[in-house]
């Protein structure tokens, strides 16, 4: 190719670019017109538990894209926060199959949940009720299944969230309530065919328990 034929076919592409940035920021500018927002947030919620504030939650932010046989979740920072105090998600770009916002909540104390709108724009969540293990315990029983994905995802997606060390050392506080959750499940019909016998299916709750308690230092 001759050389002013190079510079031809840059300064092509080159045009087409401005004009196609021009054509995609003109569009973000017409969407609010529309009432369709290429963001999501800033997101408020709130955890309640009763009114006495406790700490050390963990929650997840995600924001949901639809695919077509399916979804994907784009997990945003956690963030480790209180109850009974109002928190505020940043303002994020929603991008083009943005379909829900979801928040997921963790916390060694509290039986694991999330809420969510399909929404954009600044979104108000519900407020979000919390149930204690203890209260589920007394009412109707926790499956070992059910206490052995709590102990998994504390693992894998709240103690993350706090730093090694001195940080993580002190969630070792948790640990005795958590021994109380393993020693009081129940062999529940979701559990028949994954363990033979309550001693069975404790052991490997103490397993995990194990592990969680090696990941707090």
């Amino acid at each position: 190719m001759r050389p002013w034929a190079s510079g031809a076919v840059n300064l092509s592409w080159a045009c087409r670019a401005q004009r196609a940035f021009r054509a995609l920021t003109s569009l973000i500018a017409l969407l609010p017109a529309t009432g369709c927002v290429p963001w999501v947030g800033p997101v408020e919620v709130r955890l309640e538990t009763g009114g006495v504030r406790q700490d050390d939650f963990v929650v997840h932010p995600a924001k949901v894209h639809g695919m077509i046989h399916s979804a994907r979740e784009e997990w945003l920072a956690p963030q480790v926060v209180s109850s009974e105090t109002d928190l505020t998600i940043q303002r994020s770009w929603s991008g083009l199959t943005f379909s829900s916002f979801h928040v997921y909540v963790y916390h060694p104390e509290y039986v694991p949940t999330f809420t969510g709108l399909s929404s954009s724009g600044r979104i108000v969540l519900p407020p979000v009720p919390l149930e204690r293990w203890t209260s589920r315990l007394d009412s109707r029983g926790v499956s070992v299944r059910n206490a052995r994905m709590h102990l998994q995802q504390l693992r894998e997606n709240w103690i993350p969230a706090f730093k090694p060390g001195q940080e993580r050392a002190r969630l070792r506080r948790y640990l005795p309530g958590l021994e109380q959750l393993v020693a009081r499940v129940t062999l529940e019909p979701e559990d028949l065919g994954l363990w033979l016998s309550i001693e069975a299916a404790r052991a490997d709750l103490d397993a995990d328990l194990g592990a969680l308690a090696d990941a707090m230092r």
